[in-house]
């Protein structure tokens, strides 16, 4: 459902700037898009921002409900601070250079963001006790086990809790140390 939601809201900016900037095929091919009669690029940067406010809000929401770690809306902000800059700038100054980089922007933040999502989502599966339905498995693939493992050896929140407190990873203080819910 996340990415469904993500896929659908990164898709309307994206297919903005790729219209406005191959405006005279689209009008040749016949179709019937929005950003078609936007000569400026005004209107398609303007059309484009709730959906990008939107898409930075995303993972917040993922991590609050529980669907992802707190590490995904870290690791979302710079590539969401980039798009929003290549955004910017196409609409402070419209062309097809700022328009193609908006573009090419949406092409990273996607990858980005899927990456981050599958280091970060949470999959979880009830017990198999029937009386208490309480207790959940995480269904986390080794690799990311594995990595998670290997990243809390270089994480600079353990690192201090283990040079300051005198403590390893039990203490919880890295964000990504926490085990699933």
């Amino acid at each position: 459902m996340w990415i469904f939601g993500m896929q659908t809201l990164w898709q309307m900016p994206h297919f903005y700037a790729l219209a406005w900037l191959h405006r005279a095929d689209y009008i040749q091919g016949g179709y019937k898009m929005f950003p078609l009669s936007d000569a400026t690029g005004v209107e398609t940067a303007a059309m484009s921002k709730p959906y990008l406010a939107a898409l930075c809000a995303l993972p917040w929401a993922m991590a609050a409900s529980g669907a992802a770690s707190w590490m995904l809306p870290v690791g979302a902000a710079l590539p969401s601070a980039v798009w929003w800059h290549t955004l910017q700038a196409f609409e402070r100054s419209p062309s097809a250079a700022t328009c193609r980089r908006f573009f090419l922007g949406s092409l990273s933040y996607l990858i980005t963001l899927l990456g981050l999502l599958t280091a970060y989502a949470r999959v979880e599966k009830p017990s198999d006790d029937t009386v208490c339905q309480t207790e959940h498995q995480s269904l986390e693939p080794a690799w990311r086990v594995q990595l998670r493992s290997y990243l809390l050896k270089a994480c600079p929140h353990e690192q201090a809790s283990r040079e300051v407190l005198g403590t390893a990873w039990q203490t919880g203080g890295c964000p990504i140390a926490k085990p699933p819910i």
